[in-house]
């Protein structure tokens, strides 16, 4: 989503009022720029209405006070963008393109190609590199991001008798870490581990995780000591610096966890300041017993199921109880109490889990602001609670500490899905996509953000791409199995649906899916039965009905699922998505459906509308 409606990056004239156009986007452009060279937007305060005035009136401080790396032509490029009269910034997107390729041309060749290039040109590149990060947002995505790295499970001699979590530990925090440098992309650790790479060379390795460069860390341990090895290869040339070797205390783990990181970012060129060491420092405990404790919790979490869960909220409790002031303990605990919640059947959520999950998150956003995933887990909490504005709040929160992350984009789209604000949604899932394309669930998103516009044909190529990263997806198999039904691809629906069969979906899906298509192959339009049982309250239940004419019910499948509210997670038939919905053509004439749509737009315009700008 776009962010020049947030206060911290509004054009003055969009506070005035005064008409709008591209120059508005440069100005907020121009704001997330002078953020990424100095970590900071030009103006901050408490409130709202000081960051507008200061907006409208205060010219932002130089951003080479900040940052001296910057090149005075850089700096001038990003105050030009942030100038109070539209007329005096930039006019274009192409003129901004033109000063970006100018200061690009003046670094040295090779700067592109490789570590050496980015070391010789680091004086002037290593902020060009976050400017063209940045440009992203006008100019569309690179087609390969030129500093991109995995970080690899830990190899390891002794460790799984000291603490086999520690390796897991590892892997997270040195991850998490580097996530933090603007101009390096660094794959998610679930990406990394859905692969199977053993056996695989160093270039093959980069090819299949779709990364230039990988990080692969050894440790050997007696038990009270650890010696690391640290080897960062370039996985196109194949080659790596000597590895770097570090002998530590295991009490002094975060030590060894911020030299790592460092190491790392020094060898890729870029610069991982001690402004974000500090902030992963706050979050963490000195006392290795609730550090442990942690990460089993956290390793018994990816393992899922109901009982792991319990067991991680025992673990994640005697962290915290361990170290009352942990943040990463109580964001682990309220995060395993959301896994809790979700785990439950509607009928069977217990609120309380919610208010312990509230209770722990809230906990760790007051020792630590700055975990942007403890506020999409205040933005889900709320979600639950019916306040879409509050949630709104927490989300957007996120994406202002963690732009780039992952998971924050893809809670943001499930969010935006989940309140009806599909197109919106798509936006922020392909931001997601683009930063982990190999999670089948994102695709699956998109698709049904599509679908439920309508747009069936469209959406069933997102869920053959979810199909490409994982054939046996159970979601993107059903997914496929009901578009190819709705699109009448008989034959293919048929074979989809014999591939759920064999993924044990349940008999009722896979007999209803049957019935259909055996339906629709005997002549639609006519109306239907349903022998295996009623259609779903969401658009997909509704589409079936159409598919056989059935307008009644059509309509009062639509007014069932607006009146039951928050439905499996979602609000269902929002106003954009019964506009221009094609399905809907044959009922525009009907008052019913009028009547529907006038009562939709209005929800739409006094709670929708105020949500739509990221």
């Amino acid at each position: 989503g776009s962010r020049s409606g947030s206060p911290a990056y509004i054009a003055p004239e969009q506070v005035n009022g005064k008409a709008l156009d591209g120059r508005a986007d440069l100005y907020s452009l121009g704001v997330l720029i002078y953020e990424m060279l100095t970590g900071q937007t030009p103006f901050k305060a408490d409130r709202v209405d000081e960051i507008i005035a200061k907006h409208l009136h205060e010219r932002p401080r130089d951003p080479r006070e900040i940052n001296p790396g910057i090149s005075p032509e850089l700096a001038r490029l990003v105050t030009k963008c942030l100038e109070k009269d539209p007329a005096d910034r930039y006019q274009s997107a192409a003129e901004v393109k033109e000063a970006l390729d100018r200061l690009r041309d003046r670094a040295k060749p090779g700067f592109f190609e490789g570590t050496e290039g980015l070391l010789r040109a680091a004086g002037i590149v290593g902020v060009v590199g976050a400017v063209a990060l940045a440009a992203i947002l006008l100019f569309g995505p690179p087609e390969s991001w030129k500093r991109s790295i995995a970080v690899l499970p830990v190899d390891s001699v002794g460790m799984e008798a000291v603490n086999p979590a520690f390796l897991d530990g590892l892997q997270r925090e040195v991850r998490d870490r580097l996530s933090g440098v603007p101009s390096l992309r660094v794959l998610p650790s679930f990406t990394v581990s859905s692969f199977e790479l053993s056996g695989k060379t160093t270039p093959q390795i980069g090819k299949t995780l779709g990364v230039r460069y990988l990080l692969k860390m050894t440790l050997a341990s007696d038990g009270d000591t650890v010696e690391a090895k640290i080897y960062v290869y370039d996985a196109r040339k194949n080659v790596s610096p000597k590895p770097m070797s570090y002998v530590r205390e295991l009490s002094n783990y975060r030590a060894l966890q911020d030299e790592i990181a460092v190491y790392t970012a020094n060898a890729l060129g870029v610069e991982l300041g001690e402004e974000q060491l500090t902030k992963f420092s706050r979050r963490g405990t000195d006392d290795i017993e609730a550090y442990s404790s942690f990460l089993e919790g956290m390793r018994l979490l990816d393992a899922g199921g109901e009982d792991s869960i319990n067991a991680a909220i025992a673990k994640l409790e005697r962290a915290v109880e361990i170290d009352r002031d942990y943040p990463l303990g109580h964001w682990g605990l309220g995060y395993a109490y959301e896994n809790l919640y979700y785990s439950s059947r509607d009928e069977d959520k217990d609120p309380a889990v919610l208010d312990k999950l509230y209770e722990h998150l809230r906990r760790a956003s007051e020792l630590d602001p700055s975990i942007a995933e403890t506020n999409l887990g205040l933005g889900w909490y709320h979600f639950n609670k019916l306040d879409n504005r509050s949630a709104f709040d927490s989300f957007r929160k996120a994406l202002q500490l963690e732009p780039k992350n992952y998971l924050v984009n893809r809670d943001i789209g499930a969010f935006l899905m989940s309140v009806g604000l599909y197109r919106q949604s798509v936006r922020c899932l392909k931001k997601a996509v683009k930063l982990s394309p190999r999670d089948p669930l994102t695709w699956c998103l998109i698709a049904q953000c599509l679908y439920f516009l309508g747009r069936c044909d469209k959406a069933l190529a997102y869920v053959e791409k979810a199909l490409a990263v994982d054939e046996n997806d159970r979601t993107a198999n059903y997914m496929s199995a009901v578009l190819l039904t709705l699109t009448r691809h008989l034959d293919k629906a048929g074979r989809r649906i014999e591939a759920l069969e064999r993924l044990d979906s349940t008999r009722h899906t896979v007999d209803f899916l049957r019935e259909i298509e055996a339906a629709l192959r005997s002549g639609p339009g006519r109306p239907h039965d349903f022998e295996s049982g009623q259609p779903q309250l969401s658009p997909q239940g509704t589409y079936m009905y159409l598919l056989f004419g059935m307008k009644d019910e059509a309509l009062a499948n639509i007014r069932a699922g607006i009146e039951g509210g928050l439905v499996e997670g979602m609000y269902l038939y929002s106003y954009p998505s019964l506009v221009k919905n094609p399905w809907y053509d044959g009922l525009r004439d009907d008052p019913r459906f009028e009547a529907i749509l006038a009562g939709q737009k209005e929800r739409y315009l006094r709670e929708l509308k105020p949500l739509e700008k990221f």
